[in-house]
This record gives C-alpha cells, sequence and structure tokens, in this order.
C-alpha cells in the first residue's frame, strides 16, 4: 500500500520512482530485495507489480507515498 511504501526511506522511494520511470526492472527488483528482510509482505507485492509489468500503478503508488511523507 501507499502508506507502508510511505515507510520506506524517502532515498529509496525516489530511486524507485527513477527506475520505474525508466522501466529499469533489474534496478526495481534489486531495491525490493533491499527492503525485503524488513518488510517482506510489501517486498513482495511490489514483486508481482514489477514482474507484471503494471509500472503506472507502482507510479501511482509511489506518488501517493510521497504525498504522505
Amino acid at each position: 500500500s501507499a502508506e507502508d511504501l510511505a515507510a520506506q526511506p524517502s532515498d529509496w522511494l525516489a530511486e524507485l520512482r527513477a527506475a520505474t520511470t525508466k522501466a529499469d526492472m533489474n534496478r526495481m527488483l534489486s531495491l525490493v530485495e533491499q527492503i525485503r528482510e524488513l518488510d517482506a509482505a510489501l517486498a513482495d507485492a511490489l514483486e508481482d507489480l514489477i514482474r507484471d509489468f503494471a509500472y503506472k500503478r507502482l507510479l501511482t503508488l509511489i506518488e501517493e507515498a510521497g504525498g504522505m511523507m
């Protein structure tokens, strides 16, 4: 959820936004792995979006999370 994303560091969120904008799947997945130990459920949900190429949905969540910081 956007709330879960908002709990992540702002620099990490900015990197995820940049990678998503560039459709850089490898970088997105790498960033997701960085948070897996802290929030496995969020990591799984993000990985599902990435692997489904749901980049617009992911960008919407990132934008919503940015508004909550």
